[in-house]
């Protein structure tokens, strides 16, 4: 399940609008469960779930994530994701879907964290990965396609 540093951080919010949402609509969420939501996933099973009538948090991943449309992609489309990500961690990475098309191209790294690839010697010498290596992808399509 998705949780931690991140997870606990990003819920705070959440969790004060899903109280404001109970004010509005009262009884359609269980308040309690909501406030003892410490991963992504019980906030979305407690909360988005109850108040978007979906039954629960995997039937809301299930149908409301992008995974779902990677079979019909039909350009070249670079995924970019590290397993040690909080919010989207290794479990849930496409790789069947990537494996099954020649579109796909998977860049799953083991760390990375959330958004981040960062590298270089000091902060002052940052570097960013996922931006440079998006660059080159583009520039690999761009003289393929100028033969």
């Amino acid at each position: 399940m998705i949780g931690g540093v991140y997870a606990r951080h990003f819920l705070r919010p959440l969790i004060a609008k899903a109280v404001a949402k109970e004010r509005q609509y009262p009884g359609i969420i269980d308040i309690n469960r909501v406030r003892r939501s410490r991963t992504l996933w019980e906030f979305d099973e407690h909360a988005t779930a109850r108040l978007h009538g979906f039954s629960g948090a995997d039937e809301y991943w299930a149908t409301q994530g992008c995974g779902q449309f990677l079979d019909g992609v039909r350009v070249p489309t670079m995924l970019l994701s590290s397993a040690d990500d909080p919010f989207n961690p290794g479990s849930t990475l496409p790789r069947a879907a990537a494996e099954r098309s020649p579109y796909l191209i998977p860049q799953f790294t083991a760390c990375g964290g959330h958004v981040g690839f960062v590298y270089g010697a000091t902060p002052a010498q940052a570097r960013y990965w996922a931006e440079e290596h998006v660059v080159r992808f583009f520039q690999h399509y761009e003289e393929l396609e100028r033969g």
